[in-house]
């Protein structure tokens, strides 16, 4: 078996940091856990978050910043806080 010197690049980088990096642009672009598991090939999604869970610590904020904002947004239209997002259309049928 004839075992070749490594390059220059696989002297500085292994394939397993390359396929990490890969993960972590396609988590900063957006890509959702779901998309990400099927991508990496992960039998479980519990696997793509334990590795890669801790590249979305401000999710939490912004989804609570979200939820915040919608509060807010009913609490000052009518004192009524919206079901569903057709609930305006279906009180004007209702008239």
């Amino acid at each position: 078996m004839v075992v070749s010197a490594p390059t220059c690049w696989e002297a500085i980088f292994r394939i397993h940091d390359l396929r990490h990096t890969a993960a972590s642009l396609m988590i900063q672009a957006g890509y959702p856990p779901k998309m990400l598991r099927e991508i990496m090939g992960h039998a479980s999604i519990t696997t793509t978050l334990d590795l890669y869970g801790h590249l979305h610590p401000g999710e939490m904020d912004r989804f609570a910043d979200r939820l915040g904002s919608a509060a807010e947004d009913a609490a000052e239209d009518t004192g009524k806080a919206k079901i569903r997002p057709d609930d305006d259309e279906a009180e004007d049928d209702e008239e």
